[in-house]
């Protein structure tokens, strides 16, 4: 893959987020300080480092795609009212299910593993 001084930006700008960003959010964060990236070089390029493995795709029952730059497995929570998406400690043992999943249905090529509902936060909006 040749260098792109873009795809460098974009990287960089997503590298070191926590909120599991889609395209247009990481593109709006982009076009601030660089008008001459298009959405759909964001787009695009989240797209080519998602698939060689640079970031974790993430898709979500709403049919989203979020990015996340934590490549090491972990689990997901994403609350179902305000859309956030929190990482969960990547010390979960998930060797339990993943016994199950081998035993009743074959072997496991990746693990991406999303938990949803709605957060504390939006919970004590609500009471």
């Amino acid at each position: 893959m040749n260098y792109s001084k873009q795809r460098e930006i974009i990287k960089n700008s997503i590298k070191n987020r926590k909120d599991h960003p889609t395209a247009q959010q990481l593109y709006e964060t982009i076009h601030k300080t660089h008008k001459t990236i298009s959405l759909a070089t964001v787009y695009r390029n989240l797209n080519l480092l998602a698939d060689i493995g640079q970031l974790k795709r993430l898709r979500l029952s709403d049919n989203s795609e979020h990015f996340d730059p934590i490549l090491d497995e972990h689990v997901h929570y994403c609350c179902t009212n305000c859309h956030n998406i929190y990482d969960i400690d990547t010390k979960v043992d998930l060797s339990h299910i993943q016994k199950i999943i081998e035993n009743d249905f074959g072997d496991i090529d990746k693990q991406d593993l999303v938990i949803h509902g709605v957060c504390r936060h939006c919970k004590e909006q609500v009471s």
